[in-house]
């Protein structure tokens, strides 16, 4: 049961690692778009525009990465230890 526990604890922080990358990743991608759109709308401040599109974009952001990122693998892994098991 240990070695279980530790590949958990190990694939967690991996996990981790990939949510922190994935979530600055998009968040800067977002901005960009947001910018560009703003550029093409010049719809009030930019700043403000920006902010707020990057505020309504990160609960949805949040929510899709948790699931992707730590639900499906942990959940194949739990799946592949408990269809191998004895």
């Amino acid at each position: 049961m240990l070695p279980i526990l530790r590949l958990m604890l190990f694939a967690f922080a991996v996990l981790t690692a990939i949510y922190v990358c994935l979530s600055l990743y998009a968040r800067d991608r977002r901005r960009e778009a947001l910018e560009t759109e703003w550029h093409r709308l010049k719809v009030g401040e930019k700043d403000d525009y920006v902010r707020d599109g990057l505020v309504a974009y990160q609960g949805t952001l949040r929510r899709h990465l948790l699931g992707w990122v730590y639900a499906l693998p942990l959940s194949l892994l739990l799946l592949a230890i408990w269809m191998t098991d004895d």
